[in-house]
């Protein structure tokens, strides 16, 4: 009897180290507050000559995200964000403008977490310079383009979550 005993925990023991690497691993919720601060870079280059309304963007969080000496979202996590307003450089010298709003993030259990942040841009406008040159000048300056808003990838964005949000966390 007591060998079937021994033999039975060394199961059960072997069962338990087999999960989760040899750790039995507790979940516990961590509530993240509205107004935490969340990193983020661009990870393509988006232009008012090209981009269009609607269009998703996608972002990654550059540092990890600790509530409680927990880690709630990790460096390389998702972030979306869309293009809110967008018009490309015209004739005249109008500059072009492009607004992106960032979304969502991704927490450690998948969970997307509404943020907030917008950055927007205007181009360099040289209406004033097509108008002088072209009273001046010739006609021709009219036609003189304004500049359009890029934003390079990596770009750095900071942006906050909205409301509070439980995660699952190891």
């Amino acid at each position: 009897m007591k060998k079937a005993n021994v033999l039975i925990s060394i199961i059960l023991t072997a069962g338990i180290l087999c999960c989760n690497g040899g750790l039995i691993m507790a979940t516990e919720i961590v509530k993240i507050p509205g107004g935490t601060f969340v990193s983020l870079q661009l990870l393509e280059t988006v232009s008012s000559e090209t981009a269009e309304m609607g269009q998703r963007i996608q972002f990654a969080v550059l540092s990890d995200v600790y509530i409680e000496g927990k880690t709630v979202i990790k460096k390389g996590a998702q972030a979306i964000g869309e293009v809110t307003n967008v018009s490309a450089a015209g004739m005249a010298g109008a500059a072009g403008s492009l607004t992106i709003a960032l979304q969502m993030v991704q927490s450690v259990d998948g969970t997307m977490i509404p943020i907030s942040s917008t950055k927007g841009g205007k181009g360099e406008s040289k209406l004033a310079t097509s108008v002088a040159v072209s009273l001046i000048c010739c006609i021709f300056a009219i036609f003189m383009k304004g500049k359009n808003v890029t934003y390079a990838t990596g770009t750095m964005y900071n942006a906050y979550t909205l409301g509070l949000v439980e995660v699952k966390v190891k």
